[in-house]
C-alpha cells in the first residue's frame, strides 16, 4: 500500500501505458503501489506519437530477426484532441491513478525523461463518464471525487513528439505486450477500452534485443 494513511498524497498520476503496471511502478518505487481508478481523461487521444533517438539514448535496442538498430523507437503519448472532432466515449483514453508524493514525482519525472508532466486534473472522469470513479474490481481502491488536489500526466516533449512516424522506426513488442498485461488486470472491459481508444502504431511491431544501456536504477530494461 502506497503511502496511505495521515500522510496520504493529495496528488495522482493519470497512467495510460506503462505506468498502468503496477509490478512496474512497485519496482521503480521499491514498495507495494495501489491503483486508484480505472479512469478516462477527456481533451486528449492516445498515440504512438513520442520518438526516442535509439542508438543516441540511454537504452539501444536491436531487432531480434536481423540485429538491425533503428534509428527511432515510438512509444505511447498523449496529445490534445482536436476540438473540431466528434469524438465517440471509446475514444477517450482510459487508464488508472497513481497517488504520488513530492519525492514519487521526481522519480516519475527522471523515469519518463522524454515527456513533459501537466496537469489534468479537470479532465479527469470516471470510466462511465461520470466525475466520481468508484471502485472497479478487487485490485483497484474507491476513490472519490475529492480525494486529490492535483492530478498530472506526462505527454512528449515537442523534441521527442512525433505526429507522423519517422523514417527507420519501430515499436517494441515488450511494450506493447507489458501495457496489454497491465490493461487485462483491470478486466476485460478496460482492455477492450485501451485497444478502441488507441490508435495504430503505424510502424512494425517487433521483437528487440538490449544491446547497450546505462539505464538508469529502476527503469524498465525490456522496452
Amino acid at each position: 500500500m502506497a503511502r496511505m494513511g495521515a500522510d496520504e498524497p493529495r496528488s495522482a498520476v493519470f497512467a495510460y501505458g506503462s505506468l498502468v503496471s503496477a509490478r512496474s511502478v512497485s519496482q521503480m518505487l521499491g514498495l507495494e503501489f495501489t491503483r486508484f481508478g480505472p479512469v478516462c481523461l477527456e481533451g486528449w487521444r492516445r498515440r504512438w506519437s513520442l520518438k526516442r533517438d535509439n542508438p543516441g539514448c540511454e537504452k539501444t535496442f536491436a531487432r531480434r530477426d536481423n540485429n538491425h538498430v533503428p534509428a527511432w523507437i515510438l512509444s505511447l503519448n498523449l496529445e490534445p484532441a482536436s476540438e473540431s472532432s466528434d469524438r465517440e466515449p471509446s475514444a477517450i483514453p482510459n487508464g488508472v491513478l497513481l497517488p504520488v508524493s513530492e519525492e514519487d514525482l521526481a522519480r516519475f519525472d527522471a523515469r519518463e525523461m522524454r515527456y513533459g508532466r501537466v496537469e489534468v486534473t479537470e479532465q479527469l472522469r470516471a470510466s462511465d463518464g461520470s466525475d466520481v470513479a468508484g471502485p472497479r474490481g478487487d485490485e483497484l481502491a474507491p476513490l472519490s471525487a475529492a480525494q486529490f488536489e492535483s492530478v498530472f500526466t506526462y505527454t512528449a516533449k515537442p523534441e521527442h513528439l512525433a505526429v507522423t512516424p519517422p523514417a527507420d522506426a519501430m515499436v517494441l513488442r515488450s511494450y506493447v505486450d507489458a501495457v496489454e498485461e497491465a490493461f487485462s488486470t483491470l478486466g476485460a472491459t478496460e482492455l477492450a477500452r485501451y485497444a478502441a481508444s488507441t490508435d495504430p502504431p503505424g510502424v512494425e511491431i517487433v521483437d528487440g534485443l538490449l544491446v547497450a544501456d546505462e539505464i538508469t536504477a529502476g527503469n524498465p530494461r525490456d522496452w
